[in-house]
């Protein structure tokens, strides 16, 4: 009863979607939902949890996609164990061994019925068994799991599972799924350790390849014979040391012969893929260790550590976290960055938790070093080992991303902790790899971007921190305010008399633009009996903010004042509060009304909160106004009806795709496009701009078209003019999928473009004007925004039109010359490749619902 009364008075639409439901602890989940044919999707939230406003538009668009998810999670702001602050949480993309670490799915998550049948969940299993519980059982039996990669809930101060029922649910998980572990407590509270049997004691066979520099191979080995408390181990030595050269290589060559079980001797040149992949030939182990010689074992349980999850048949290799002799981390795992690869937490303190434990977290990890990585001999011969094309850098990185093409995945444990004298065996060596293999391998997804490293950390450090200029996206011109929400108006009016008179026409119209909601004002106590002669208003409140007499000016108003006025507004429930002074003295009131959306004017851009502003010039001396007060206040009030309107169409009557694909037959340029039945997606590149400071670069153009073609097998076409033909040139050169792609630079005259465009399934370009053209004729729009205007004010206007701009510190600038840049353009070339694709690929979904989609492997 109590919440259909709310919802009778607050959203009174919603109230016939609303179903009360009397269920008991055995009632399976699903049955909640109710029977029907349409896709439906359930959720879990607890008092005082608070959603995105676009939560659940996120979740739909994420539904739609072609892979067709049944459980979807979101990133959150919640409580940091491991400092107990409230912080946004970045999760990564889906991590089974993150989850058997700690409940990293959080909130939000929503999950089919269907999903739920399958997981046999029950609603008296939340209160016996917990969340976590329910997290790991759903996750079991998903079919596809997605990640919604920005930040849709805040979690409230509901409690999580106690300890005790996470540690049950963990022990629940391990007999369902048939493993035999131990659940131990993690590196910090709020963490887990599952800590596998084995009932085997394979041969481990160390590879290590030496130039016994400095002598730290006898560190190496003499730790492993010292420190191994269990474990079958035989050492393999690849001998680099030159015989002859020095009495000292000589005596260190003997040395080897005496203290390894197996001794390899290679004398060309350092070759870390070739020297490692002859030392596991001579191996006898099954599992195979591949080891740096300037590694250090501190740990008695180090190899046990190892191999609980190499003898995983799901996985491929782990590795440890490795520390500097200075105990700083070296590696926690690796992430892909850019165009490189980073050590995670690297010059942490090896106690340093990171955010939310994640350096101190066994999780899933795109690569781990090969300083130290084992494997299981039969995954390494079923790759062909390491390539030995890379020589000296990327092989370990290479072989990790082929583990994972192939199915299994890469495992970070900090459970195992071992000493890296790095940079000691290599000494002078050039990083040296064959760069046109790599790139021609994984080109496509360093653009994707890692999986394991969400987008909206910076992707220039290692401890895994927020951007601090983050890339966005924005959908330019759509409403601010759902006119039909707005029930109830706060005015808020702290003027004198003469001043508060002057609103009244901007109050009759605000009733006029909002005839549904109730006008409340709040005003100083001398216009109390003047708000009793406007019939728009429905009530006043009484706040005194200015002294009684103009000439005394404001009223020295206290921050516990102000909290008392926000407690006695609260109950209002106000929809939007309305500043109608154009000074900005009163504007911090706003913030106290409790209202969900805020408007006021603004002078030189110092309320950003605003949802809704009007710019004021201020008062300037010697400037004569043109209007009077009370009419720019009207006019206030209309720009705030003009945030609510739903139409954004520039052109209402522009032709649909399949009537622009029937006109082109008759245009002979566009004759190529009309040669065979269409039925992959098409896709309108336009990479040039006016000006050099408004392009994108070109070789992340071709990085996306190869994405493009690859996992949406679209077409490409691109336009330009003739003076633009030399950057085409340049884009289709660095493209590997060049032959789908169909040029149009120079064909295509103004008068065909509009047509050419409107028969495209989407189009991506430059803040350029073949973007507007699209956007208005209703084409799905994928602009790329740099930093030298704000998009908000030049972004694509349509219905299916999105801007991708990053979040400068020092835009817009509105600088016309690159040189002039201190930055390099860094609000161009941060922008990655898979942040433009992401948007393509929602996009692409929408429009294209038939569109295939090769998807991530596994």
């Amino acid at each position: 009863d109590a919440l259909a009364s709310l919802l009778a008075e607050d959203q009174a639409d919603l109230l016939p979607r609303v179903r009360m439901v009397v269920a008991g602890v055995a009632t399976p989940l699903a049955d909640l939902l109710g029977a029907s044919d349409a896709p439906r999707f359930a959720a879990l939230l607890s008092p005082g949890d608070v959603l995105g406003e676009d939560a659940l538009l996120e979740l739909s668009i994420a539904a739609a996609d072609p892979q067709r998810p049944d459980f979807l999670y979101c990133d959150e702001r919640r409580v940091d164990p491991a400092d107990g602050q409230t912080r946004a949480f970045f999760k990564p993309d889906w991590s089974p061994d993150l989850l058997l670490s700690t409940n990293y799915i959080g909130r939000l998550w929503a999950v089919t019925p269907q999903l739920l049948t399958r997981a046999g969940a029950l609603l008296g299993d939340l209160e016996r068994h917990g969340e976590y519980d329910l997290a790991l059982r759903l996750t079991e039996a998903a079919h596809s799991i997605a990640h919604v990669a920005k930040v849709m809930c805040a979690r409230g101060a509901k409690a999580l599972d106690t300890p005790a029922q996470e540690r049950r649910a963990l022990q629940r998980a391990l007999t369902r799924r048939g493993i035999a572990a131990e659940v131990k407590p993690g590196c910090i509270g709020g963490t887990w350790r599952v800590r596998r049997a084995r009932a085997e004691e394979p041969l481990v066979s160390v590879v290590m390849p030496t130039i016994a520099s400095r002598g730290l191979i006898k560190t190496a080995i003499g730790s492993i014979r010292d420190k191994t408390a269990n474990g079958n181990v035989e050492i393999v030595v690849v001998d680099n040391i030159r015989a002859g050269e020095t009495a000292e290589g000589d005596t260190w060559k003997a040395w080897l012969r005496e203290h390894a079980d197996t001794v390899v001797e290679i004398g060309e040149r350092f070759n870390w893929s070739r020297f490692n992949n002859a030392g596991a030939r001579a191996a006898r182990g099954e599992v195979l260790l591949f080891l740096n010689d300037d590694i250090e074992i501190t740990d008695p349980a180090w190899l046990d550590g190892l191999l609980e999850h190499a003898l995983r048949p799901e996985v491929g290799a782990v590795g440890p976290q490795l520390l500097y002799p200075d105990g700083k981390v070296q590696q926690a795992g690796m992430f892909l960055s850019r165009v490189v690869a980073r050590h995670a937490f690297r010059f942490s303190p090896h106690d340093e938790p990171g955010p939310f434990g994640l350096a101190l977290t066994q999780r899933n990890v795109i690569a781990v070093t090969g300083a130290c990585l084992m494997v299981r001999r039969d995954v390494f011969e079923a790759l062909g080992g390491f390539d030995e094309e890379h020589a000296v850098v990327n092989n370990d990185l290479d072989f990790c991303l082929r583990l994972r093409a192939s199915g299994r995945a890469v495992i970070y444990t900090p459970h195992v902790s071992l000493i890296h004298h790095e940079m000691v065996s290599r000494g002078e060596i050039d990083d040296s790899y064959n760069t046109a293999r790599f790139e021609g391998a994984w080109r496509d997804l360093f653009a994707a971007g890692d999986p394991y490293f969400n987008p909206n950390l910076s992707p220039d450090y290692d401890d895994y921190v927020p951007d601090e200029e983050p890339v966005r996206t924005l959908s330019i011109g759509h409403p601010v305010i759902a006119r039909e929400r707005v029930r109830r108006i706060l005015a808020v009016k702290l003027d004198h008399i003469g001043d508060f008179i002057s609103c009244f026409p901007a109050l009759r119209r605000l009733k006029e633009r909002f005839p549904n909601a109730e006008l409340t004002v709040l005003a100083a106590e001398a216009s109390m009996a003047l708000a009793a002669l406007e019939p728009a208003i429905d009530r006043a409140i009484r706040f005194d903010f200015f002294h009684a007499r103009s000439e005394r000016g404001r009223r020295a108003v206290t921050k516990k004042e102000l909290q008392r006025l926000h407690e006695q507004l609260a109950p209002y429930r106000f929809d939007l509060a309305v500043d109608l002074r154009r000074h900005p003295e009163a504007r911090h009131v706003l913030q106290y009304t409790g209202a969900r959306w805020l408007a006021g004017f603004d002078t030189g851009n110092r309320t950003e909160w605003l949802d809704i502003a009007m710019e004021w010039e201020g008062d300037v001396a010697g400037k004569r106004k043109r209007t009077h007060v009370s009419e720019s206040l009207v006019q206030f009030v209309d720009a705030i009806a003009v945030s609510c309107e739903t139409d954004r169409r520039v052109l209402r009557d522009a032709p649909g795709r399949a009537q622009a694909r029937a006109a082109w037959a008759a245009l002979p340029a566009l004759a190529p496009l009309v040669a065979e039945p269409r039925t992959r997606p098409l896709v309108c590149v336009h990479p040039s701009a006016g000006s050099e400071n408004r392009r994108w670069p070109a070789a992340a153009f071709a990085g996306l078209i190869d994405l493009l073609v690859a996992r949406h097998d679209a077409d490409i076409l691109v336009i330009g003019g003739p003076d633009e033909a030399p950057l085409v040139s340049e884009m289709t050169g660095l493209c590997r999928e060049g032959a789908r792609i169909v040029s149009m630079v120079g064909k295509v005259g103004l008068r065909q473009l509009p047509m050419l465009l409107a028969g495209c399934d989407l189009y991506v370009g430059n803040d350029s004007g073949p973007k507007h053209l699209a956007a208005s004729l209703g084409v799905p729009v994928v602009g790329v925004h740099g930093g030298s205007v704000n998009p908000v004010e030049w972004g694509p206007l349509g219905p299916a039109a999105v801007a991708i701009h990053r979040a400068m510190t020092c835009s817009p600038c509105y600088l016309s010359k690159v040189s002039d840049c201190h930055r390099g353009l860094a609000c161009l070339t941060g922008i990655r490749v898979g942040d433009v694709y992401a948007q393509c690929r929602r996009l692409l979904a929408l429009s294209v619902p038939s569109a295939p989609h090769a998807g991530d492997v596994p």
